[in-house]
């Protein structure tokens, strides 16, 4: 595992159906802002 001094960390939603769930915990105890970012399409 790599380590960075991050402010942020910035994804895209897209295909995101069941890795949310995942993606959400790993937001939740990310040691920085997570910000998602709507990629997918209407």
């Amino acid at each position: 595992m790599h380590e960075h001094d991050a402010q942020m960390i910035v994804v895209g939603n897209k295909r995101m159906r069941g890795l949310g769930r995942v993606l959400g915990s790993v937001a939740h105890h990310a040691p920085c802002n997570v910000f998602i970012a709507k990629t997918d399409e209407p």
